[in-house]
């Protein structure tokens, strides 16, 4: 979202430089109306004021502004997610250095140039400053026109990349594997190609390939052994794979060479609960809520953590929380399921899990919980029946009840 708006900003900006020039054209020539001159003062020169030039530049402003309100548009973020989304910025801005640069032999008259700023009548005559400005506009116009063809270049001589590095959620998994096994047969041994072992694991991560994900994440890891992505995306691969300690070690490690991502605090928080060390996990689901106060499920799971730990009022306050971000966390529910089972409301607690199951039936928590709570109640053909749903799901999710998503 950020970057959307990011991108919207910067072309917005440009579009407002290159509106400049026009823009006082067209404001002079309303201004300057022979109709509206004052009788008493002397005769003014208007030979700049040709009908051709206001609407010339009139047309020009309207196209303009029909593009600016097309970026405000909200398919218009897409900008920011394109391979030539810089490239296109750098040409946009060549683009405006060469049309701010006046053509001497067309005006006779001198005008100061600043980078960045338009001319002003009335200034005493500067040559050199002109001509300095001028040809330092234009080189830089040049140089950033060039980076752009370059860019371009790249970018349509190497669409593996772009196929490879995408973060589309509905991508072709295999397709980005294909692509990512072509650049790193080209890059093979170089530092920089531990994004792409980090994006073709993330590609059969995604596709439920644990062993070959694994790999790939490990040789990044290897490469750079300060890629944080990795590191949280191998221990999602091990917990996946039920291996908590090496889930454990490698959510720490994540922790310690980027700080600042809340994900790897949530996800070793959800270690910590599920080996019952409450007061770990509750420190750092609260150290992912510093890091980000709008995770849902971070505030749901440190709930969860309180309600296992018997502390009903803390674990009430942190559903009721994490039900103004999001009404339909599943996590709240499973806590508040825990609540009513430490308090022996089992019904209650049935209550809550079949809300779950009915939310999300592939939730396997919820299932196996509720047919335990159903053998305690000795309601056994209810206990079977779910024993039995259980038993059916070869393949329970694969992701963990945090909502976290290798990334």
């Amino acid at each position: 979202m950020f970057s959307q708006l990011v991108a919207q900003f910067w072309f917005l900006a440009i579009f407002g430089l290159v509106a400049l020039r026009p823009a006082r054209y067209v404001y002079r020539h309303i201004l300057h109306s022979p109709r509206r001159r004052d009788i008493t003062l002397p005769p003014e020169d208007l030979s700049w004021r040709t009908s051709s030039l206001f609407y010339r530049n009139l047309a020009l402003l309207i196209v303009l502004g029909v593009f600016a309100a097309l970026l405000l548009k909200p398919a218009a973020g897409r900008f920011s997610n394109m391979s030539e989304y810089i490239p296109l910025l750098f040409g946009a801005l060549g683009i405006w250095m060469h049309l701010t640069v006046p053509s001497a032999s067309a005006e006779r008259e001198k005008r100061r140039l600043e980078f960045g700023a338009a001319p002003v009548d009335g200034e005493p005559e500067k040559p050199a400053r002109f001509w300095t400005s001028g040809v330092w506009k234009a080189v830089l116009g040049l140089a950033l026109a060039g980076v752009a063809t370059s860019a371009f270049k790249d970018a349509l001589l190497d669409p593996d990349q772009e196929r490879c590095l995408s973060q589309e959620t509905n991508q072709n998994w295999q397709g980005q594997i294909d692509s990512c096994s072509t650049l790193i047969s080209a890059a093979e041994g170089g530092r920089g190609s531990a994004t792409l072992y980090r994006s073709r694991g993330y590609a059969y991560h995604r596709l439920g390939d644990f062993q070959h994900a694994l790999a790939d994440y490990s040789k990044a890891i290897a490469i750079n052994p300060s890629d944080g992505w990795s590191l949280l995306n191998r221990g999602l691969v091990f917990k996946q794979m039920g291996d908590s300690r090496r889930a454990l070690a490698d959510f720490s490690e994540s922790i310690r060479v980027a700080p600042e991502d809340s994900s790897a605090f949530l996800q070793r928080g959800l270690i910590f609960l599920d080996q019952r060390s409450f007061g770990a996990a509750e420190a750092d689901f609260t150290k992912a809520l510093e890091l980000d106060p709008k995770n849902a499920w971070a505030v749901a799971d440190r709930g969860l953590a309180h309600a296992w730990n018997s502390d009903t009022a803390q674990a009430e306050a942190d559903f009721k929380a994490a039900e103004a971000l999001d009404p339909h966390n599943q996590i709240v529910l499973h806590g508040r399921a825990v609540m009513n089972m430490s308090a022996n409301n089992l019904a209650e607690a049935v209550h809550y899990l079949t809300l779950a199951l009915e939310q999300d039936p592939d939730d396997v928590w919820a299932l196996y919980t509720r047919g335990n709570v159903y053998w305690t109640m000795g309601e056994t053909e209810k206990a079977r029946d779910d024993d039995d749903r259980l038993a059916s799901k070869q393949n329970p999710a694969q992701f963990p009840s945090g909502g976290a998503r290798p990334r």
